[in-house]
């Protein structure tokens, strides 16, 4: 198991699996448009079927996409990254013959009223735009047992490929992102908390078919 703290995602710039696999051992990743996500685990690669090797899970939910098409899921607010590496069949399910990747949020708490927010910009070489991204949480407690937690972000990522033909198009391969993540929870005691999570991503996906 390789498991990445909340300091750590921030201090390596982790945002998602496509630089999460920087910092795991045994773990791969390739793609072939900005969509297509080939997550590789011990040397067994993504494979065409319903369910691949590798499962993606956000808490105890499954979200792991249809053959290589896996989802990003930005990394904003989690409380750490878990990495599993081999079978996992037996709690995970088919789909993690390989291995899984659990992104575990934080949680909202009813104990007091919390908030952050940050921004940061990036400027890649060979890009001709600035990057930039905000990351912002407020905590909300509703009682002394039921609390929420709000989590929006927006990010702006360069493109790095120009395109020549039929026309010149400068850095076609950006990412255009917003989205948030609500989570209401109730602790009706200490054994049992009932979480509703509520998720939404909206991407603006540029770039050639194949690059």
């Amino acid at each position: 198991i390789s498991a990445l703290t909340d300091v750590e995602i921030e201090q390596r710039g982790v945002e998602d699996i496509k630089n999460l696999f920087l910092s795991i051992p045994g773990l791969n990743y390739g793609n072939a448009t900005q969509t297509w996500h080939r997550v590789t685990a011990r040397g067994v690669a993504q494979f065409r079927a319903p369910t691949g090797p590798v499962a993606m899970y956000v808490d105890n939910v499954p979200v792991t996409g249809t053959s290589s098409r896996q989802p990003l899921l930005p990394n904003f607010d989690l409380e750490r990254i878990e990495v599993l590496k081999g079978p996992q069949g037996s709690l995970y399910g088919e789909g993690s013959m390989a291995g899984a990747v659990r992104y575990i949020t934080k949680k909202p708490n009813p104990e007091g009223f919390d908030w952050s927010i940050t921004a940061r910009v990036e400027d890649q070489t060979q890009s001709s735009d600035l990057g930039t991204r905000i990351d912002a949480m407020v905590n909300i407690p509703l009682g002394e047992q039921i609390a929420v937690r709000v989590t929006p972000y927006m990010r702006n990522k360069p493109g790095l490929i120009d395109k020549y033909g039929p026309k010149i198009i400068k850095d076609v391969d950006y990412v255009d992102e917003q989205g948030f993540r609500a989570q209401l929870a109730f602790y009706p005691s200490d054994d049992l908390t009932i979480n509703a999570t509520y998720y939404y991503v909206e991407s603006d996906i540029g770039g050639p078919g194949i690059a």
